[in-house]
């Protein structure tokens, strides 16, 4: 049997209650539809920059090494450096805008994770792959850095002729970076599977299996995100409707007139009639109705008092 705390007293253990974590899953699932958002944008960005430099290798090849009168290639005209400029710019703001992505993703399995500690792991790696795409940001940057301070001093004249003004430990300590950033980042995809399948289960949304899966896959990741943000929407409509996770009643907590156990054991949902009084106890009297709203109230031999159940107070 489960007995009422005496006033005064707090209840040991207790859980966070249903509103509290419904409040968690709706802004939960709120970052993760953004970071879903923004996935599928990077995605997209990523596979138009990859799809440009892939057009501009065939063209080149295609034209042929002289042209009809043998004085060099012939270049698409559509070629030219601002093509390479916007094809490097995708691969940029697709990197950056990812990063971003991340973000949102760990502040949604975080949240999340506050009513559900299943979301634990996910967190973490999300947490871990966050800064190997921070580390490959900055591989890329001391690498470019250093080619373009190559550039600048060769135009400059400040080198003697022939000589090279590459620092080649620059770019080795960059190469390092984005090679263990790629490792880092590659625990976060784990993460990144691994929570939004989790968040299917809980939110019992099919879609959001789906996605997870088809993310990691070539060529039909943009699908994947697709599906990840469709079901997103759909559990944020089903979470502001006041629909619950099933998730969300695991362990301790308050429900209705159920009490946590002084010794820290889930409590019953029915109620179960009391105990024999011990020894020395008080003789309980005839029940005697509440006089706030005129039901029965049952004796609590562990305090000596009387209990309603339907006003949830010792009368």
């Amino acid at each position: 049997m489960a007995y009422p705390p005496a006033p005064g007293i707090v209840a040991p253990n207790a859980a966070p209650s249903t509103s509290e974590i419904s409040r968690s899953d709706v802004e939960g699932v709120g970052n993760l539809k953004v970071g879903a958002l923004l996935g599928l944008l990077t995605q997209i960005m990523f596979w138009v920059g990859f799809a440009i430099f892939y057009a501009i290798f065939n063209a080149l090849r295609a034209s042929g090494p002289l042209n009809g009168m043998g004085t060099g290639p012939t270049i698409p005209s559509w070629i030219t450096v601002n093509t390479f400029y916007l094809a490097v710019g995708l691969l940029a703001g697709g990197l950056v805008i990812g990063m971003i992505s991340y973000i949102f993703y760990y502040l949604g399995f975080r949240a999340i994770r506050r009513g559900d500690p299943e979301f634990g792991a996910p967190t973490t790696l999300m947490l871990i792959g966050l800064i190997g795409y921070l580390m490959t940001a900055l591989g890329i940057v001391v690498i470019i850095g250093t080619i373009v301070s190559a550039i600048n001093s060769a135009a400059a004249g400040t080198v003697t002729p022939g000589a090279v003004s590459l620092d080649l430990s620059a770019i080795l300590g960059g190469l390092a970076l984005i090679g263990l950033g790629a490792i880092l980042a590659l625990i976060g995809v784990v993460g990144l599977v691994l929570g939004n399948w989790r968040c299917g289960s809980r939110y019992e949304e099919s879609m959001l299996k789906a996605g997870a899966i088809l993310t990691i896959i070539p060529f039909v990741s943009i699908v994947g995100y697709v599906l990840l943000l469709v079901g997103y929407v759909k559990a944020g409509s089903k979470l502001r409707t006041g629909w619950a996770p099933p998730s969300s009643i695991r362990g301790v907590g308050y429900s209705g007139s159920s009490y946590p156990s002084p010794y820290g054991a889930p409590a019953p949902s029915w109620h179960a009639p009391p105990p024999p009084p011990p020894p020395g106890a008080p003789t309980p009297a005839a029940a005697p109705l509440c006089p706030r709203c005129g039901g029965q109230v049952s004796f609590i031999a562990q305090y000596g008092r009387n209990y309603c159940y339907a006003c949830k107070q010792y009368v």
